[in-house]
């Protein structure tokens, strides 16, 4: 699943910025600006009842920008890349973005943003298969 939404996250920043050079992984130290990398914080499961499991997806989203550009660009793109990434398209529907947030270190604009989604687990066991019954009915005369 997480693929599946780092994809729809490349998507969404292409869609929003134009035809930007979108980096999943392997980050090379020669970037050429502008382009964003997609980078996958933490990834926790915690199951819950009747085989649900909550998935914590936080993403930082680094944008590289042009060395021309000044800080009011970076304010710019970091307005259209959170209203954007509030709502994903992932092959299941709509993925709703939580905690988004921007920040600017040394000229690079990071925007993070969670992805929260529970999951079912489904067991092929039954769970009654090991029960023995004996008993009966008791009659009384």
């Amino acid at each position: 699943m997480t693929d599946i939404i780092v994809e729809a996250i490349g998507v969404c920043i292409q869609s929003a910025l134009g035809d930007l050079p979108v980096i999943y992984d392997n980050v090379e130290q020669n970037l050429d600006p502008p382009c964003c990398i997609i980078q996958l914080l933490e990834n926790t499961y915690e199951p819950k009842l009747s085989g649900r499991v909550y998935h914590t997806r936080p993403f930082d989203i680094l944008y590289f920008a042009p060395e021309e550009s000044g800080i009011q660009q970076l304010h710019y793109v970091s307005q259209i890349l959170m209203s954007a990434l509030e709502w994903i398209q992932v092959s299941d529907g709509p993925l709703h973005g939580t905690s988004i947030r921007s920040e600017i270190v040394d000229g690079v604009l990071h925007v993070f943003v969670d992805y929260n989604i529970f999951t079912r687990e489904f067991h092929t066991e039954d769970p009654m298969a090991g029960i023995d019954f004996n008993g009966g009915i008791k009659i009384e005369k």
